[in-house]
């Protein structure tokens, strides 16, 4: 008996949001059936978003993808930036949270054309990852919060770079609404693979989880080799 494949409901592809944009793949990519783009910004990501605005605005992008039937995501780093008059990121500092509120409140109407933000919590000036679960579900629900509010959904990234951050970043999942969707590498470490499954696959509640794959790498043979594994 042959195998039956489905379509995967959800089919999204990556651009990296400081690099030039190719419509034209874009759009291939609609025409394709790809569903989402989603925006890779890596770096001063504050600075980066100002300007990825303004060259979005340029060549037309949100309305093309709107053309498409594409949904738009744009992933967002943290602990970035820090305004050093916040104080430090505890459970208990009200300013700390209402600066990390009022930022993505503003950046949700930077870009009232997306419809999720993603946001990873390594790869920044300070990683949550290193502070307690308390502090990593305090951070997740304030951003959630302040996107709601702005009519955007939160995908909450667990890639970390060692089994005690996964470890801290799986205590927190109980205690974020569960209609934050979970996104998590289908391994510990991220290119050239070498460990076993993700800890936290398969074990975030009934959370929706998103399972993330790079196949030959995220920046090998980048420009060379393109991949689309449905099965």
């Amino acid at each position: 008996m042959g195998q039956r494949y489905v379509p995967m409901p959800y089919r999204s592809m990556g651009i990296n949001g400081w690099r030039p944009l190719d419509m034209e793949m874009i759009e291939l990519a609609g025409e394709l059936g790809f569903n989402d783009l989603q925006i890779t910004v890596v770096g001063s990501h504050f600075d980066l978003y100002f300007d990825f605005r303004g060259r979005a605005n340029e060549v037309g992008l949100f309305p093309l993808t709107r053309r498409m039937d594409m949904t738009t995501t744009l992933w967002v780093r943290e602990f970035y930036n820090q305004n050093q008059r916040w104080g430090l990121p505890t459970v208990d500092n009200t300013t700390y949270w209402a600066g990390i509120h009022r930022r993505y409140v503003g950046l949700a109407q930077l870009y009232p054309e997306l419809d999720h933000f993603i946001l990873t919590i390594v790869e920044s000036d300070k990683w949550p990852t290193s502070c307690e679960p308390a502090v990593i579900a305090k951070l997740v629900n304030t951003v959630n919060e302040a996107l709601q509010g702005q009519g955007k959904k939160l995908i909450f990234r667990t890639f970390a770079w060692h089994p005690e951050q996964a470890q801290r970043i799986g205590e927190a999942i109980p205690h974020i609404p569960e209609d934050v969707i979970i996104s998590t590498k289908c391994v510990g470490n991220d290119w050239n693979y070498r460990q076993s499954h993700h800890p936290l696959i398969g074990k975030v509640g009934e959370h929706k989880q998103v399972i993330e794959m790079n196949l030959f790498g995220t920046w090998q043979r980048e420009h060379f080799v393109a991949n689309a594994y449905t099965d």
